[in-house]
């Protein structure tokens, strides 16, 4: 078997050595990439439930402002068609006092 030089050996170990970092910094940039993606993914989960509440408590609050109109609407209505029948004389409104 051939031994070769101190010099060669070395420089191939710094070779194999270099090769294994570029390695091990790949993997970290994919395993990296692929956090990010999670992070990302979990992101836009929430951003999507945050909309769905809030666009669920818009609806009710819309629907209650809703009925409250309409409430206010049907007692105006009631109001005015009162007020469009006849009139109705209270002793307190007759100034002779009857």
């Amino acid at each position: 078997m051939v031994e070769r030089p101190a010099g060669e050996v070395a420089a191939a170990q710094g070779i194999a050595a270099v090769l294994a970092a570029e390695r091990d910094a790949r993997d970290a940039v994919a395993a990296a990439r692929v956090a990010a993606a999670e992070i990302v993914a979990a992101g836009r989960a929430r951003a999507r439930t945050i909309l769905e509440r809030g666009e669920q408590r818009l609806t009710r609050a819309r629907e209650r402002v809703e009925g409250r109109v309409a409430g206010r609407i049907a007692a105006l209505e009631e109001k005015a068609e009162r007020l469009q029948g006849p009139v109705e004389r209270r002793w307190w409104n007759d100034p002779q006092g009857r």
